[in-house]
């Protein structure tokens, strides 16, 4: 989908040749005007009480480029985002559109300006179709009355428009949006915001639930808009999207710009030097060397489901001290094998083996925690933390029996426990007793695998461990699961990051279409291997 003229934009389903006419019009500007900026930030500041999250930023955004924002959670991105977005007011400095200083007092002004904002959180009606989530604030209606038909219809033309099936893709627009799976949830509101005629596009960690092929299909539609004369300002973790996609790379630190560089003229190690403030190592190369494995502790056994994603005859083991890892790309079914050992996989038929006992596969997240397995979830905001509960709260949930006397929480030891358990998973905070929601993202996530490890489980399934925390936090995170792996904890991770996944397994398992089709080890633990197999069966 490219940006409409003003006469298109009156109606929803304006005909594909007018979108040629668009994308021929945009390449035929005379450059001096496609390189006018489209919005320019000029000396934006904005606090929150004392705290200063943004400092003195100015930057440009130009029709047809790609500027790529980087920087450590807490450096002031989403702020910025939410500046842009219309989400909140900078308490210094100005935002011109075209020239022209503004005053976005909502987001909807942002979007009547032209802007269309992907933010990191979600922002979707869990009870509502992918349908009407589409097209939320657009449906059709004649006479005050709702066609849900018409919704449909509307919301498969838009997806088409958009070449989503370009990603191999297409959704259930009857299901609700609590059915459907998160990267569908996420590819639902990046097309969501696409499919508003913006002329700028900011995406914040756009690509965080997706895997490497939908990753690179999204990338090539990014690069499509530019090409139709849409700027695009992109947040993300992931260095080699920003050198693929960006014309220039801004780094924030400390909420404020420290450099502006062109990824031909810089490196990825450059860069992360620039947003650490320090020189950055990569973290060591795990060796292949483990606690001594006592055979298999869990076991799963022609796992077959007939919910989507289905599961057709899934099995495999996992040893003490070993991280099995599992990669595969959407609708491949590995999302499915995290949630059924959590026990959020009711649907699921089998068998599990535990310390060599047979049964079926759990129907509740506490039968799974009663075999000593513990979930990591891959969103942290929704199912894994209380946002309002202190950091101490969230930490000691799963260890109360053991902090309570005759049924009373013993407050001080809670607080001490909290304070040994930040300190080993080098937790950034003020004191124990803040809210976690005060955190940014990466010390959640810490905050998350702390309250997870904390009962001593024998097995952790961790889903989308790193999902939108920033390099030092995920150098931390896998420094904290090689351990836990060492002192003979089995680990299962199940991650659509496939550098993460080849990176921490000593087995890697591809899964596809239902079922395991190849099992790495060793030397075939490689990126290229991993993706040739998972892609196999859509590579046309």
């Amino acid at each position: 989908m490219v940006p409409r003229t003003p006469a298109q934009r009156s109606s929803h389903l304006a005909p594909e040749k007018n979108r040629v006419a668009a994308v021929l019009d945009a390449e035929s500007r005379p450059l001096a005007a496609a390189l006018e900026p489209l919005m320019r930030l000029d000396g934006i500041s904005k606090r929150y009480g004392k705290t200063l999250a943004l400092n003195d930023v100015s930057l440009s955004m130009a029709p047809g480029r790609c500027l790529a924002i980087v920087g450590e959670n807490g450096a002031g991105k989403s702020t910025l985002v939410k500046v842009i977005g219309g989400m909140t007011h900078p308490s210094e400095g100005r935002v011109l559109i075209g020239g022209r200083p503004v005053n976005f007092r909502s987001p909807r002004d942002a979007q009547r300006s032209g802007i269309a904002v992907i933010p990191q959180e979600l922002a979707y009606v869990p009870q509502m179709t992918v349908a009407e989530n589409l097209l939320v604030g657009r449906w059709p209606h004649l006479l005050g009355v709702t066609s849900h038909r018409r919704i449909r219809e509307l919301a498969a033309r838009e997806l088409d428009q958009l070449g989503l099936k370009q990603l191999g893709i297409e959704f259930d627009l009857d299901k609700r949006m609590d059915e459907v799976t998160l990267a569908e949830r996420q590819l639902v509101e990046i097309s969501k915001a696409l499919s508003c005629d913006a002329r700028l596009v900011i995406l914040d960690e756009p690509t965080a639930s997706l895997n490497d092929v939908e990753s690179h299909k999204l990338l090539e539609r990014l690069e499509a808009f530019k090409s139709a004369g849409v700027g695009v300002v992109y947040i993300s973790h992931r260095l080699a999207e920003c050198f693929r996609l960006a014309d220039e790379i801004a780094v924030l630190r400390n909420g404020q710009v420290v450099a502006v560089v062109s990824p031909e003229a810089t490196r990825p190690g450059e860069i992360v030097s620039l947003m650490l403030g320090t020189e950055y190592e990569e973290p060591p190369v795990p060796t292949s060397e483990r606690a001594s494995t006592e055979g298999a502790v869990l076991g799963v056994r022609d796992w077959r489901s007939d919910a989507v994603p289905r599961l057709r005859g899934v099995s495999f083991e996992v040893q003490a001290g070993e991280i099995l890892g599992i990669f595969g790309l959407f609708g491949s079914g590995a999302e499915a094998i995290a949630r059924g050992l959590a026990g959020h996989g009711s649907r699921i038929r089998g068998e599990l083996h535990i310390d060599g006992k047979v049964r079926p596969p759990f129907r509740r997240p506490e039968q799974a925690r009663r075999a000593s397995i513990a979930y990591v979830p891959a969103e942290r905001k929704i199912d894994g933390l209380a946002l309002g509960r202190s950091i101490a709260d969230n930490m000691n949930m799963l260890i109360l029996h053991s902090l309570s006397r005759f049924g009373v929480i013993r407050e001080r030891r809670q607080r001490e426990e909290a304070r040994r358990r930040a300190a080993s998973f080098d937790v950034r905070l003020a004191d124990v007793m803040q809210p976690v929601g005060d955190l940014s993202g990466g010390n959640q996530q810490k905050v998350l695998l702390a309250s997870r490890l904390a009962f001593g489980p024998k097995v952790v399934v961790l889903h989308e461990p790193t999902r939108g925390v920033d390099v030092g936090a995920r150098a931390q995170i896998h420094r904290i699961l090689r351990e836990t792996a060492a002192a003979g904890t089995a680990m299962v991770l199940v991650t659509s990051d496939l550098a993460e996944a080849v990176a921490l397994s000593d087995r890697l398992l591809i899964v596809r279409e239902g079922h395991v089709a190849a099992e790495l080890s060793g030397p075939q633990i490689a990126e290229t291997v991993a993706l040739r197999v998972a892609s196999a069966a859509v590579a046309s």
